[in-house]
């Protein structure tokens, strides 16, 4: 360009030198024309954006999926080809732009335009985003269930769904007998009884996928010395009843999970007080009297009275 200009003002300097000789009228050439003129002085203007257009004018994405849009300015020479873009619906297209390019994440569900701008020239594309559900093909409940659950104690099942990305990933766990043992909707389960046996099922919400597995509940051995009754919890410990009257010594061993649970009961004046083993005691005559309750478990060292006035009917 620079040669060019060169060129052309030497040319042009000599036309005018030789017809000033001869003595002729010099008019210089393109005097009314303003870009002969600048390109004669050097000043050259921009070369302006004549079009825009984008890699694409639609496109569908599933909800989470991005895609980049890619600008083409013409001419490709053009001057600062800044390409600006803009969203309609920004909840459910989000715009990332990087350069003349962008990135298009879907982020909600419905319809979005995406507008490219560049000196004055637009290109639009328009996104279409849906929800698609992914579902569940089958599911797999984890766990050690072949040894069964002692009573009294908790474990924790696992229920894998197949495949990874299904959308609904809610499990539902029951219990076929929750009187033998109960189950909560983390997938952990409780023996309560043991000798029974029940069918754990983890399923989808609607019920059409699931997994099964047996469980039976086992009684803890008995270990000398270990879970034994450190205590025992009595209804009421002081009492005056009549002649022939009779109330029952309700008596709770301490801890629960002792693995003897028993007592018995006994009166230390038999001719006042009577006493069978489910603990109702009966006034026979006049007196005072004692009834006690020791644990069957261990050395049955473990003794609660209860002080039991009779008086006349």
């Amino acid at each position: 360009m620079i040669k060019r200009k060169a060129l052309l003002s030497a040319l042009l300097l000599g036309c005018m030198l030789f017809l000033a000789a001869c003595g002729k009228e010099v008019t210089v050439p393109g005097g009314n024309d303003p870009n002969l003129d600048n390109e004669m002085s050097g000043n050259v203007s921009g070369i302006d954006v004549s079009s825009i257009a984008l890699n694409n004018t639609t496109m569908n994405l599933n909800f989470g999926e991005s895609h980049l849009l890619v600008s083409t300015v013409r001419p490709y020479n053009a001057t600062a080809p800044k390409v600006h873009y803009t969203v309609d619906n920004p909840s459910v297209c989000e715009i990332m732009p990087s350069g003349n390019n962008c990135k298009v994440t879907a982020v909600g569900v419905g319809q979005a335009v995406v507008t490219a701008t560049c000196q004055g020239h637009t290109a639009t594309c328009q996104f279409t985003v849906t929800d698609t559900v992914v579902a569940v093909e089958s599911i797999e409940i984890r766990g050690n269930a072949e040894d069964g659950i002692t009573a009294g104690t908790t474990r924790q099942f696992e229920a894998v769904i197949m495949p990874a990305n299904a959308t609904d990933q809610t499990i539902q766990w029951f219990s076929s007998n929750p009187r033998i043992a109960s189950v909560d909707q983390n997938g952990v389960i409780t023996g309560l009884v043991a000798g029974g046996t029940t069918v754990l099922t983890a399923a989808t919400e609607d019920g059409k996928i699931y997994d099964q597995v047996n469980l039976t509940i086992v009684q803890k051995p008995f270990i000398p010395g270990e879970d034994k009754i450190t205590r025992i919890d009595l209804n009421i410990y002081i009492i005056t009843m009549r002649v022939e009257e009779s109330f029952r010594v309700v008596a709770t061993p301490i801890p629960s999970s002792a693995t003897e649970q028993g007592v018995t009961f006994t009166s230390t004046t038999p001719e006042i007080l009577s006493v069978d083993s489910n603990g109702v005691v009966t006034a026979l005559a006049v007196g005072k009297g004692r009834i006690c309750v020791r644990s069957e478990d261990g050395d049955k060292s473990i003794v609660r009275y209860c002080d039991v006035t009779v008086i006349r009917a």
